[in-house]
């Protein structure tokens, strides 16, 4: 009796285990057979680019080995998708990728781009070894965006290997702006990534008073991306704020943190510790008005008084504040060290709760 209800759950077992190896071949089978979906017509344009006449055209399912074999040839072996990464990815509903050819109709290379909702995701560009130089990226870049904008998304977001500087600097030429960076963000050699955005309609941008849920490393990253030489540790920051007197705001465009301000407030008065903007949001303004609207909430809660230290060799963040009504009162000699240099102590007083407006 026992034999045979052993027997019985060892057939039941391989019967189990036959059934999940099926389930398994169908799901491969499955991934490894993409379509062309209808959701993003078949594209082709041929175009005349110097002296040459080359082919761009949305991929079929029998491209995709075309695609691992630039990929492995792009990357030396160490590409980050590979057979199972571009069946997966091709087969996505929102997902489209074009491939330029030459004459020949030999690969060059290729560009795939995801949507979600109003937002686009170069998912990846690459372009084989021995036509690399010749500029051929931007006609892949041009597809991606073309294809972006012709279905309605009103960004345009990627992640670049922070050592990869040719692509940074493709990515900065089409108007892409670097928002943060993503630790580990590539498995295989646990590199970091940079998150970069370009607005192909005028983002919304605000201010927020920064809570605890914002995490301190995210202040830190803004403060290394923006200085050669960090003023302050991440431990500095993240003990600041969690001080009772600590005010601190942040810049925003959409989602995005870009900028902030840590004050530190008491009775009427206030004093700024820190303002520091992303790099690539410089030069627009969001300096201006971050200090701008953060002074206004400090007025709101009864500040009447504003000091600051400037280094002042920094004449760029002294134009800031002179243009802000901030005045020089005073200067405390070799204040700050590598590099050297005096602070000028500035003050800015506010009579009126309003009394905030940008002097020109």
């Amino acid at each position: 009796m026992r034999k045979r209800v052993l027997m019985i759950m060892w057939h039941t077992f391989k019967e189990k285990v036959y059934q999940l190896k099926r389930i398994i071949e169908d799901k491969v089978e499955e991934v490894g057979s993409p379509v062309t979906l209808d959701q993003y017509p078949y594209f082709e344009e041929r175009l005349q680019y110097k002296d040459q006449e080359v082919l761009i055209r949305r991929i079929k399912p029998s491209d995709i080995k075309t695609l691992v074999a630039i990929e492995t040839l792009a990357y030396e072996g160490k590409g980050p998708w590979g057979i199972t990464g571009f069946n997966y990815d091709t087969k996505r509903a929102n997902t489209c990728y074009y491939l330029l050819e030459n004459r020949s109709r030999q690969a060059i290379g290729y560009v795939g781009v995801r949507l979600d909702n109003d937002e686009a995701h170069l998912t990846q560009i690459a372009v084989i070894p021995d036509q690399q130089g010749k500029q051929w990226s931007l006609l892949l870049m041009n597809r991606a965006i073309q294809h972006a904008l012709d279905h309605g998304a009103k960004r345009m977001v990627l992640e670049c290997r922070v050592g990869n500087v040719k692509a940074h600097k493709l990515y900065m030429s089409y108007g892409f702006k670097l928002t943060h960076i993503i630790p580990n963000y590539y498995r295989a050699t646990k590199e970091a990534a940079f998150f970069m955005i370009r607005y192909f309609k005028q983002p919304t941008q605000q201010l927020k008073q920064l809570v605890q849920t914002v995490p301190s490393d995210r202040l830190y990253q803004i403060m290394t991306l923006s200085f050669e030489r960090a003023p302050w540790s991440l431990k500095d920051i993240a003990s600041n704020r969690r001080l009772a007197t600590s005010y601190y705001f942040g810049w925003y465009v959409d989602d995005n943190l870009v900028g902030w301000a840590g004050f530190q407030v008491l009775p009427k008065e206030a004093e700024l510790l820190m303002i520091v903007v992303l790099p690539d949001y410089q030069q627009t303004g969001i300096g201006k008005n971050l200090l701008q609207e953060s002074l206004k909430r400090l007025v709101a809660h009864g500040i009447v008084k504003v000091t600051l230290e400037v280094r002042k060799e920094n004449q760029k963040a002294k134009k800031l504040y002179d243009r802000t009504g901030f005045v020089v009162t005073g200067i405390r000699e070799n204040y700050y060290s590598k590099p050297d240099d005096d602070a000028l102590i500035m003050v800015k007083e506010f009579k009126e709760e309003n009394d905030t407006n940008i002097s020109h």
